[in-house]
């Protein structure tokens, strides 16, 4: 039976007019960026979504802010059972009309039980599609420096199950490891932590040499991963010495062997170093993945939320005056200032068209990349990215009957103190307001647990709130050895809360605070030595 891909807005031809559509998509092998384009797209799309318990938090924040979430990862002892359970809520889910996504780890079908949830869509008349993901039997070695194929050492390879039905690892009925044995070319098995020494004898036993290169891969593809090579006759003890766990994967072959020269991960300036970012979650895309870029693991842990005030009279009365050229200056101190004030303008109708005529000064690089994204080349930019520069370097020249500063609700009153000192008349609109996220929030109890257990090399504060509430959430005294702050206000908020900043971003910017973690990093390792 054939099943076609239904997008979002388009009905589905079936005996129940109402019925939804299921995609049982593969998430990949944890990088959130190696998911694919068409599965991140029906995530957006979905109505439900249907995950596994290592889905990282960044890719499900790619679904709908009205999306239906739910963890269905299976427990230890629970496997059966919540597999017919996941099944149950797929039809029901679809027989009442919905978009559902069971978004699987890894490839659906590979060793992912897609098949089965397949069978029983197509049993019940459910329209289904099948995504793909990208494995962790292909990512893991890639990662690791270990090519799957040579044509001098491996022309073939075979992905295995380390674990059976039962939870032990594959009997001889189960699987030939005679054939294993004998096969010229890569072996690759998942699930094999638990077995791992069982997998071991029984290939030993089966006459493969004890002396094959072998291989545990945990964390494929994250910050986080660890790699622990040895002989077949020894990896299993090697592993259990290192303290080697799930998810891992084990590699066997003489490709192995070539990891020394192509471990391209390992030469990341913060290869293994696993980072906390606390911005609010809407806005720490582009610094996990600059971080991510550097090798690093990121846990995204937003110690603020923000929300722009669009129901505000102070702020829309403040943008009708703008439209109206009641302001010579308008002054934006943070990226998220500038998305406030043009959702405001958008919501009147307004563009950047309707600002022609008045001056535009902000703070810092990102800053000026949002004014710029909707149509605004700001006339002034302080060369030192602070609040305070702009006060001061704004030239006298330039001064202005009225300005208008857009900042967060309860902001510092230092950026308009020192305006109207210098003789500029200021008006003040609040555009927005960060909030503490509730402390249960899963995101923070897993920052916190890392904290605790001190797993966590440093931490990037990008604005004074995010310090604040980093302490009121886990307390001074469990910061990190690496603290970076955006810049100097922020830096003295650290300082106040008992934080000692390592470094300060000599550019307000993700490139700046990524450039002084970096740096703070290096220093850090040549002290050590």
């Amino acid at each position: 039976m054939g099943h076609r891909c239904v997008p979002a807005g388009v009905s589905v031809r079936s005996s129940q007019p109402s019925v939804g559509f299921v995609t049982i998509a593969g998430a990949g092998p944890g990088h959130p960026e190696l998911i694919t384009l068409l599965a991140a797209r029906r995530l957006r799309e979905a109505d439900v979504i249907l995950y596994d318990r290592l889905i990282d938090q960044e890719i499900l924040s790619l679904a709908s802010p009205a999306a239906q979430l739910e963890d269905v990862g299976k427990r230890p002892g629970s496997g059966a059972e919540q597999q017919r359970r996941i099944i149950e809520l797929l039809i029901d889910y679809a027989l009442a009309g919905k978009r559902v996504v069971r978004l699987k780890g890894g490839d659906p079908l590979v060793f992912g039980r897609g098949a089965e949830e397949s069978l029983a869509l197509q049993e019940a008349g459910i329209p289904f599609e099948i995504v793909p993901g990208v494995t962790s039997a292909l990512a893991a070695p890639a990662y690791a420096g270990i090519p799957l194929t040579h044509r001098e050492l491996s022309r073939a390879f075979a992905v295995i199950t380390g674990k059976a039905a039962s939870g032990e690892a594959p009997s001889q009925d189960e699987i030939d490891w005679v054939s294993l044995a004998r096969f010229k070319g890569t072996l690759v098995f998942l699930m094999a932590v638990e077995t791992l020494e069982v997998v071991s004898a029984r290939l030993i036993e089966a006459g493969l040499s004890p002396t094959t290169p072998a291989a545990m891969i945990q964390d494929a593809t994250l910050g986080s991963q660890r790699v622990v090579t040895s002989d077949l006759g020894h990896i299993a003890d090697e592993a259990q010495r290192a303290g080697i766990e799930s998810p891992s994967v084990l590699i066997v072959g003489e490709v192995v062997s070539l990891r020394d020269k192509i471990d391209w991960a390992r030469t990341r300036p913060l290869f293994g170093k696993t980072i906390l970012v606390t911005r609010p979650a809407e806005r720490s895309s582009e610094i996990a993945s600059a971080l991510r870029d550097m090798g690093a693991g990121v846990i995204v842990a937003p110690s603020i939320k923000t929300k722009i005030l669009e129901h505000s009279d102070e702020l829309k009365d403040a943008v009708e005056r703008a439209v109206g050229g009641g302001f010579s200056w308008l002054v934006f101190a943070s990226r998220t200032g500038v998305e406030a004030f043009f959702t405001i303008l958008q919501s009147c109708g307004g563009d950047a068209r309707s600002l022609a005529g008045t001056k535009v000064a902000c703070v810092g690089a990102a800053t000026a990349t949002a004014l710029n994204e909707r149509g605004i080349r700001p006339d002034f930019i302080p060369r030192r990215s602070t609040a305070a520069a702009l006060a001061s370097d704004l030239p006298l020249g330039y001064r202005a009957e009225q300005l208008l500063i857009v900042q967060a609700r309860g902001g510092r009153p230092e950026l308009s103190q020192v305006l109207r000192e210098r003789g500029f008349d200021v008006e003040v609109a609040e555009a927005y307001e960060t909030i503490k996220p509730e402390a249960r929030d899963e995101r923070l109890q897993r920052a916190r647990k890392l904290l605790s257990e001190r797993k966590i090399f440093a931490v990037v504060f990008a604005s004074a709130s995010q310090v604040e509430n980093f302490t009121e959430l886990f307390g001074a005294e469990l910061a990190p050895p690496i603290v970076v702050c955006i810049g100097p206000t922020t830096a003295d908020a650290a300082t106040k809360a008992g934080i000692e900043p390592s470094a300060i971003a000599a550019e307000q910017s993700v490139a700046g605070l990524v450039e002084a973690l970096v740096e703070a990093v290096r220093s850090a390792e040549e002290r050590i030595k």
